[in-house]
């Protein structure tokens, strides 16, 4: 069943570790959570049946910084309470750093967070369902040289900042977000001065950028390809932007 690591408690997890967990099972954590695999020695997240899915990883009012690398989940979901945990990795007031993550094969949102300070670099993520595959709500987060690959279903978006102050977009491929209202970049609820630096988006039946509700972001160096509209502004926002193809 469940796993909850109290306040102040730690888990860890050492390389080339794997977890199987059961159906619905979710792992919880109050305190913080270390999972640093190796290149040589990825740590693998996955459910025990090949035909079952499991829950996901909840993060909720964390005592301290958690962290993952090097790590490969596989047909994790979202929790019950989707308003808090719509994702594979959900973190409610909980902070992330998270590094080499291979996310191609979970069965809901990869990335949630929420009030919370994300940092996600060299990572692969793919979505199957309508929501995005890294959606960041009033906190902090930082998305770089990370690889972004969507589907046919509508209202996908690859990255979604809502809210966020200072964040950074940069380095990133995202591509083939094709169905209906898909998005590369969509950014909006007055995000504030973000940086959208270095970015390959090719493949994305909507926009490539979206900046809207009075958001203000940075633009530029980016390459955007076969998109219905390449940058949008909307709703009093403003953008620089310079220097893109």
């Amino acid at each position: 069943g469940d796993v909850v690591v109290l306040p102040n408690v730690s888990l860890t997890a050492e390389p080339g570790v794997e977890i199987q967990f059961p159906l619905h099972a979710n792992l919880w954590v109050l305190g913080e959570l270390h999972m640093n695999g190796t290149a040589q020695q990825p740590i693998l997240l996955k459910n025990i049946n090949s035909d079952e899915t499991w829950g996901g990883i909840f993060l909720k009012n964390t005592t301290a910084t958690s962290s993952l690398s090097y790590v490969r989940i596989e047909h994790a979901s979202a929790g019950s309470n989707r308003f808090y945990f719509p994702a594979a990795i959900s973190a409610y007031h909980a902070n992330l750093n998270l590094d080499h993550l291979d996310l191609t094969m979970v069965d809901d949102n990869p990335v949630y967070s929420r009030f919370s300070d994300v940092v996600m670099t060299n990572s692969k993520l793919r979505s199957a369902v309508t929501g995005d595959c890294i959606n960041v709500k009033q906190g902090y987060a930082l998305v770089e040289n990370c690889t972004f690959e969507g589907g046919t279903q509508p209202d996908m978006d690859a990255i979604d900042y809502d809210g966020v102050t200072g964040g950074i977009i940069r380095n990133n491929v995202i591509h083939d977000f094709r169905g209906d209202n898909c998005d590369g970049l969509d950014i909006g609820e007055q995000c504030q001065d973000l940086l959208i630096e270095n970015n390959r988006v090719f493949h994305c039946f909507d926009k490539g950028i979206s900046v809207g509700q009075q958001s203000t972001a940075t633009i530029r160096n980016n390459v955007l390809a076969h998109t219905a509209i390449g940058i949008a502004l909307k709703d009093e926002s403003v953008a620089e932007v310079e220097h893109c193809t």
